[in-house]
């Protein structure tokens, strides 16, 4: 062969191995940010929930770790166990456990949960925190403009985690929650089953809206609110597909 050839095809090749990385970096964000002037992209900011409606958390315990946190290097990145969901959560929140997402015993996507002790974040007297993204859940019929709009699907979810709420839990206000990647609405619940525990049930979509993604965060102290908004502020999918033949329940899986 002649040698141009050569040249030609090692410059194809090269091309191809470009192309392949740079799919490889921009899918981790596990979506396209909304398309808004730079001056307008931002982080979420948690409102002032807590003071708006006259409700005082306990200060975090002194002599424990498992809420307080003093600086980004105190939170960590957790995944599932095939690297689809993944969050940043406190250190001590080790408790985790992952699995197939059901409602009403249908299979409707999968989960990721993080807590200093999942057994105290399932009776609802501590905090933790519950990620869960479906596809099925979708309206498919997509709203025009996904960063203004919120989509009815958001809603829907969001009005049946209210009456699993309902009579157990007291319901507050009603939040937008608007990120470079999520718009949806965040729900407050406080004084759950009698103890002191608030809630935030957050419900949003990318702007593809091709996935919808529910978040029930718990907060047992004060400090918990700034751990809600590092969360809220990284919650994410890292491959575009939920259906990965080798995702499994954790063994201490729990039904959602």
């Amino acid at each position: 062969m002649r040698p141009h050839y050569y040249k030609r095809l090692f410059f194809i090749s090269a091309l191809i191995t470009l192309g392949l990385f740079a799919v490889v970096i921009t899918s981790g964000q596990g979506s396209q940010p909304f398309n808004v002037p730079n001056a307008q992209q931002k982080t979420f900011k948690m409102p002032d929930i807590l003071s708006q409606n006259n409700i005082t958390l306990p200060s975090a315990p002194q002599a424990s770790t498992n809420s307080t946190v003093a600086s980004t290097s105190d939170f960590v990145r957790v995944v599932d166990d095939v690297e689809i969901l993944s969050m940043r959560v406190p250190k001590a929140w080790d408790d985790i456990s992952w699995g197939h997402w059901e409602r009403n015993n249908i299979h409707v996507g999968i989960y990721l949960v993080a807590a200093p002790d999942l057994g105290a974040y399932y009776d609802n007297t501590g905090p933790g925190v519950f990620y869960g993204v479906s596809d099925v859940l979708i309206d498919k019929i997509p709203v025009s403009n996904p960063a203004l709009e919120v989509n009815p699907a958001v809603l829907r979810l969001l009005a049946t985690e209210f009456v699993t709420h309902r009579g157990r839990c007291n319901n507050n206000s009603r939040y937008d929650f608007v990120s470079n990647y999520q718009v949806g609405k965040m729900d407050y619940y406080f004084n759950c089953d009698q103890q002191p525990i608030t809630q935030l049930i957050v419900g949003t979509m990318p702007a593809h809206q091709q996935q919808i993604h529910l978040l029930r965060i718990s907060l047992a102290n004060s400090t918990d609110v700034l751990i809600a908004e590092e969360i809220l502020n990284s919650y994410q999918v890292l491959i575009p597909s939920l259906d990965d033949p080798h995702h499994e329940d954790s063994p201490h899986n729990h039904s959602h």
